[in-house]
């Protein structure tokens, strides 16, 4: 009996935590760059690799990391997936701890993510209040800029025509003057 057991164990496929394992440290990946890309904690990938499935609240969640994880090394995910399914953890999970541990990794991405974006919308705003200001500041510049502009031509023009009025009274020739003139003229005569 103990010889069929360890023929089974022989023929058994390799536990798909240390296959990962192996496959991420020879491509020099860590713990946490392969936890940040999957967005889950590092713990989930140390009980992914330790194929400790204790924490996990069902077999599909662990079959979907398991996925995830091939894609992300780049390999073939039917072979983890069967030894997987070969182990039967099913019995090792435990959905009320399971429960708490991912809602929790869940609840950690989201307030970070959340986070994140609130210094996005910040930061946009100041930009935004930036860009208002120096549009601000620009038409004001050339509207202060076209006001000095339309007072030196008004300045300009009004000393125009004292100029010419003065060069004018030397000869303050009119039609009435001309026309008394004449006449003066005409009675001298």
């Amino acid at each position: 009996m103990t010889d069929i057991h360890d023929q089974d164990e022989d023929t058994s496929p390799t536990a798909p935590g240390k296959v990962l394992r192996g496959i991420r440290e020879s491509q020099g990946m860590t713990q946490a760059d392969v936890a940040n890309r999957l967005r889950l904690s590092v713990q989930s990938i140390k009980d992914i690799e330790a194929d400790d499935y204790f924490r996990f609240s069902a077999a599909i969640y662990v079959r979907g990391y398991l996925r995830n994880y091939a894609a992300l090394l780049k390999i073939d995910n039917a072979p983890l997936l069967a030894a997987f399914n070969s182990m039967r953890f099913v019995d090792q999970i435990n959905p009320t701890q399971g429960t708490s541990y991912i809602a929790s990794s869940i609840t950690k991405t989201a307030h970070s993510n959340r986070s994140k974006r609130r210094v996005a919308r910040w930061m946009s705003g100041v930009v935004f209040l930036l860009l208002i200001g120096l549009v601000a500041a620009w038409w004001y510049g050339q509207r202060h800029h076209q006001h000095a502009i339309i007072s030196n031509n008004l300045l300009t023009q009004a000393a125009q025509p004292a100029q010419q009025a003065s060069q004018h009274l030397a000869i303050p020739m009119t039609v009435k003057n001309v026309v008394v003139e004449h006449k003066l003229n005409q009675k001298r005569k």
